[in-house]
């Protein structure tokens, strides 16, 4: 039977450390070899993506170990001992600054265009979405699927006025632009959310207008979240949002 590296952990202790569920630390406990270079690029994956000083096992796994191409309890041990092969292209570097995927060709649009599509799906006018740009690019639909998996900033924490909900978008925005996608008309969306008609609380998430010309809105904070401008939200504290401004 093929153990898993879950399975694996499991069988060293790494889950039932001290009487509770093992929580990344003294990694060395499990695996050995302290000094392994390998040990060591894991354990600086598992602080960059979490900055506690501890990362929950089934994270491990799935944030890291599995997008470094490791899959079975077999293939990390032989990758701990020093098999490079496992070390698959890119590996840790792209889950810690990953590329923007690639879009494809896109349309091209002037920004008095694209504030006027804008204004017209919303109403509301995007005074910010200037000329420093003079010509925006127009992501094709459903490639926003694409790159909000993508986003580095699925492993930032929320942390109250340090990175909260402006920081992600502009986290966001700067990932994007680092990769050449920094004139997409994708912005920042200022709304606040509202419960049974009534407003709870302001909020920053992103706004996207499509080649189709039709507006999508994204929470940079769960890489899931992403719905057609005037559909139902999927966020839980809230049944509607109302757009106050826009920013690209």
């Amino acid at each position: 039977m093929v153990k898993t590296i879950k399975n694996y952990l499991e069988d060293g202790g790494y889950y039932n450390y001290n009487g509770s569920k093992r929580l990344y630390a003294d990694t060395q406990n499990c695996f050995g070899i302290p000094n392994s270079i390998q040990l060591q690029i894991v354990a600086i994956c598992a602080k960059e993506i979490c900055p506690k000083p501890s990362i929950h096992p089934d994270a491990l796994i799935s944030e890291i170990l599995n997008p470094m191409g490791l899959i079975t309890g077999d293939e990390l041990v032989a990758w701990l001992g020093g098999d490079y092969s496992m070390f698959k292209s890119q590996g840790y570097a792209d889950i810690l600054n990953p590329p923007v995927p690639d879009l494809g060709d896109m349309e091209e649009i002037s920004w008095n265009d694209a504030r006027y599509y804008i204004r017209a799906k919303t109403g509301i006018h995007p005074f910010n979405l200037n000329n420093d740009d003079m010509t925006y690019r127009l992501i094709k639909p459903g490639r926003i699927f694409l790159v909000a998996p993508a986003n580095p900033m699925n492993h930032c924490p929320y942390i109250a006025e340090r990175r909260d909900c402006d920081d992600f978008v502009r986290g966001t925005l700067g990932w994007l632009s680092r990769y050449g996608y920094g004139n997409l008309v994708f912005g920042a969306a200022y709304v606040l959310l509202k419960k049974e008609g009534e407003p709870s609380l302001p909020h920053v998430i992103h706004l996207v207008l499509d080649s189709n010309r039709d507006v999508w809105l994204y929470e940079p904070q769960v890489k899931t979240y992403i719905w057609k401008y005037g559909d139902k939200p999927p966020l839980g504290n809230c049944d509607s949002i109302e757009l106050t401004e826009v920013r690209i």
